[in-house]
């Protein structure tokens, strides 16, 4: 009894003090010296979602496999779902062993070479079978790259930037801009 009353004090305690904390904040506070840079650093990774190109593949990729020539369109956009919980699961457990901007970055650099790889096979045997088959499998790896390093920690991270009494403000523009982005992309991809 006594442990829990400790904690419901500690508790009261720190609600408190982010209250204090957070009196005078006003929406407008985010863009001040100080938090101006939180801020573009939070908004431009939840935006640079969209600019990865995973939403184009998790909205066209039956569509696309289609165009690529592939007779197992549908099928094969399941396997980018199974692959997708796959890595999602492998990246709980990567989390703790590997720092996030690490993981980011070799997430991006691999989704880069990925999209390449689309074009360059895309650009020398357009409409072939085997170039058909290699862009699938590049998009199922571009894929999992995302479900493994990109998906999870862009939020986490831009949550991660702000200061604590601005948090609220800065990640709610930040996921505003993502939709934006998103919506963009989704809108002026087809």
């Amino acid at each position: 009894s006594h442990i829990i009353d400790a904690e419901i004090e500690e508790i009261a305690a720190a609600l408190e003090k982010e209250r204090a904390e957070s009196q005078g904040v006003t929406l407008f506070s985010m863009f001040g010296k100080t938090n101006i840079r939180r801020t573009l650093l939070s908004m431009s990774l939840v935006f640079s979602l969209a600019g990865t190109g995973c939403l184009f593949f998790l909205i066209y990729s039956t569509y696309f496999f289609a165009i690529a020539g592939q007779t197992a369109a549908f099928q094969e956009s399941c396997g980018v779902t199974a692959v997708g919980i796959l890595g999602t699961s492998i990246s709980m457990y990567l989390i703790t062993r590997v720092g996030r901007r690490t993981i980011l970055l070799l997430g991006m650099a691999c989704q880069a070479v990925c999209m390449l790889m689309i074009a360059v096979v895309y650009q020398t045997h357009p409409g072939s079978k085997p170039a058909g088959n290699a862009m699938v499998a590049f998009v199922i790896l571009f894929m999992f790259t995302y479900y493994v390093c990109t998906g999870p920690y862009l939020y986490l991270v831009a949550g991660e930037i702000p200061s604590q009494r601005l948090r609220g403000y800065t990640v709610g523009f930040a996921v505003a801009a993502g939709f934006l982005g998103n919506w963009l992309v989704s809108y002026t991809a087809p």
